[in-house]
């Protein structure tokens, strides 16, 4: 839970930051310049976690991590992920648009709008599990750092329900850390479909450091059935 406390936090600090000031742009692109480089280097540090097994074992996690990716990929297109979590956005996009436009909008559709952004961008699930499962919270941390400059913006334009909505960021990621925490001391998980886990992470934040750094858009909702695929294989074929 540790690293949903602190994303719920870093929005309600962005709130208070956007009540006084606008963060200028140079300095928003110097954050996340060194966020990209901090989420490369989570992904490395997961990914040598890997190897506490064993080297041998350390590979064939990264490569059933690298095959999940690709089918969690396909079944993400499926099921058409990303084009809900797009439909998601599109409609806090709208009420942006509203407000630009002089039109005035109620506490709840800022509340929605807020709650879209924030909890159903794949970083936090993925981040969530990783918490419960391996007590590895610091890929939350570069979420938070993301929404909380967002909420700066956010308060500008839904007031109050931007921090209202960190009790929605709170009580979302929170559950899936709970319960991803629970499934890791049945006996299905051992240090194999753990393992899994954090490779799969580790390629994640590789994944994650494209759109952050703007080096290129992907399709990141698609990828998360990966996370149920890895321990799966892990669990039957290592």
């Amino acid at each position: 839970m540790v690293g949903t406390i602190i994303n719920s936090v870093a929005i309600l600090v962005g709130v208070v930051l956007g009540s006084f000031k606008q963060i200028p742009l140079q300095f928003q692109q110097y954050i996340k310049a060194i966020l990209g480089a901090y989420t490369f280097f989570i992904g490395i540090k997961s990914l040598i976690k890997t190897f506490d097994p064993g080297f041998t074992i350390g590979i064939k996690l990264i490569l059933v991590a690298i095959l999940s990716l690709i089918l969690g990929n396909l079944i993400g297109k499926l099921l058409r992920l990303q084009k809900f979590s797009n439909d998601a956005g599109s409609f806090a996009r709208i009420q942006m648009e509203r407000q630009f436009g002089g039109n005035k909008i109620n506490f709840w559709d800022g509340f929605n709008s807020c709650v879209f952004i924030f909890c159903l961008n794949p970083i936090g699930i993925v981040g969530a599990v990783a918490d419960g499962v391996s007590s590895n919270f610091y890929i939350l941390i570069a979420k938070s750092v993301m929404d909380g400059f967002a909420a700066i913006s956010f308060y500008k334009i839904f007031k109050l329900a931007t921090a209202f909505s960190s009790i929605a960021v709170f009580v979302w990621q929170g559950t899936i850390t709970l319960v991803a925490k629970y499934l890791a001391s049945t006996p299905f998980f051992n240090n194999t479909t753990i393992g899994s886990i954090d490779a799969l992470c580790g390629l994640f934040c590789f994944i994650f450091v494209l759109p952050i750094l703007d080096i290129k858009k992907v399709r990141l909702a698609n990828y998360l059935p990966s996370i149920l695929i890895a321990p799966l294989i892990a669990k039957y074929f290592i």
